[in-house]
């Protein structure tokens, strides 16, 4: 066993535990729980401009306290075995794509938390699909925090805050998965869609740790 395995063993990203070498980070038990990843692809709520949608756990109990560690309580480690999760339903669902992007963060939220954990886990998952992974677009103007939002409010909130900062070139008629942590209304992934559509792209798909039923 390596030195720092001693000292830092692996703990479980849902429940702490410390895990076996054949666990990745995420203990039996929690993985065993059916109602915590996701075993199969579920009929996911219909969205406007996003034409799939993959998620690897539902966004409650256990997996709603890892994302909340993970975007707020510096665990960026935990991006490896999310994305993990993720593979396996970008696998089971036959996806094919082009390339990664992911959800941007602006630049306060960026030094605060010292990373975009959108952009860590969008860039995991592509090392698993040899994907390439490009910034596409940018916030343009500030935003609410989502989170005590109602679904109208969140949509109006994100309405003409993204653009493509990329060459267009690199869009036009791509297939283009957006990664996030967290899909809720998917009032934020939609607009970026939209924002990557109107300017060429193909079909656009999002792919998110954990999806909110």
């Amino acid at each position: 066993m390596k030195i720092h395995k001693l000292i830092f063993p692996d703990r479980c990203v849902f429940c702490g535990r410390l895990t076996e070498d054949d666990e990745f980070e995420i203990c039996t038990e929690c993985r065993e729980k059916s109602d915590n990843l996701i075993k199969a692809s579920p009929d996911f709520l219909v969205t406007r401009f996003i034409d799939q949608k993959i998620a690897a756990a539902w966004y409650k109990d256990e997996v709603r306290a890892a994302v909340h560690r993970f975007k707020f309580n510096q665990k960026p480690g935990y991006s490896r075995p999310f994305a993990r999760e993720l593979y396996k339903q970008y696998i089971l669902n036959r996806c094919s794509y082009d390339f990664l992007t992911y959800v941007p963060s602006n630049r306060a939220t960026v030094f605060k938390r010292g990373y975009n954990q959108a952009k860590l886990l969008a860039d995991e998952l592509g090392k698993l699909t040899g994907k390439e992974v490009f910034r596409t677009v940018k916030k343009i103007r500030k935003t609410k925090p989502m989170f005590d939002l109602k679904p109208e409010e969140r949509r109006a909130n994100v309405l003409g805050a993204y653009e493509v900062c990329c060459d267009t070139e690199i869009i036009k008629n791509k297939k283009i998965l957006i990664v996030d942590d967290i899909f809720t209304t998917g009032s934020t992934v939609s607009e970026i869609a939209k924002t990557l559509k109107l300017a060429g792209s193909g079909e656009v798909g999002c792919a998110t740790f954990a999806y909110k039923k």
